[in-house]
């Protein structure tokens, strides 16, 4: 677990990198799907062209969904406080 906001922009940055390789991959693994492959193609498990298509362009947004969502989570996403109350014990 990231213990502060570097650790967790670590970790926010390896799963961004992550999801752009990921994506990248599908991404061509489906041109190379399309490129190889006749509209009437179906698999043992008698998925269809279409299916394929849909299921691989379906990861390929979910990887950039998620590339995007740790992007908006980088840095300090809330607001600082303008004043902070006096917590020393002296302070009545």
């Amino acid at each position: 677990m990231a213990t502060n906001v570097t650790e967790k922009d670590k970790t926010l940055n390896e799963i961004i990198d992550m999801c752009v390789k990921k994506r990248a991959h599908y991404r061509q693994f489906l041109n190379d799907f399309i490129l190889t492959h006749s509209e009437d193609w179906h698999d043992s498990a008698d998925v269809t062209y279409g299916e394929r298509i849909m299921f691989l362009r379906g990861k390929i947004q979910a990887f950039d969904e998620c590339a995007a969502c740790c992007r908006s989570l980088l840095g300090y996403s809330g607001n600082m406080p303008t004043e902070v109350p006096n917590q020393s014990e002296d302070a009545k």
